[in-house]
């Protein structure tokens, strides 16, 4: 039985009942041929199982990885600031601004009408006039 008779045979075989050949009619080489083709699947599917499993692996360690490091760089921001006294010195400087705001205020409402020191007439009723200006001229 030559090369064509095989596959012939091995055909009329697998068309009777699907995808499942009829091994009693399959003579022994193409039994032989059948099982090497099997066992190379089969050789073929543990190698790509094998280097999935494995960058499966690789892929679950990395996220690990970055999950350790998220919660490890919230923990170790969060105790490196209140270490180094960021949050009593921002404290410290919002109260000191608003203390500075206050008194600004009320200095401005002491001084006169909501003028500031630097624009209070001067001694005499007359304020400083700039020279060579129009202001100059009204006197």
């Amino acid at each position: 039985m030559g090369k064509r008779d095989a596959d012939k045979a091995k055909k009329d075989a697998l068309s009777k009942k699907g995808d499942a050949p009829d091994l009693r009619k399959l003579n022994r080489v193409q039994l032989l041929r059948l099982l090497r083709d099997a066992t190379e699947e089969n050789e073929r599917l543990s190698t790509e199982l094998a280097v999935t499993k494995e960058r499966l692996e690789e892929a679950e360690q990395r996220l690990e990885d970055r999950r350790i490091a998220i919660a490890d760089s919230e923990s170790l921001a969060e105790a490196s600031l209140r270490l180094s006294g960021i949050f009593a010195a921002a404290q410290h400087a919002i109260d000191l601004y608003g203390y500075n705001v206050a008194q600004s205020r009320m200095n401005q409402n002491v001084s006169g009408g909501g003028r500031s020191r630097s624009e209070r007439p001067a001694e005499g009723g007359r304020e400083d006039q700039p020279s060579g200006g129009d202001a100059g001229s009204r006197e």
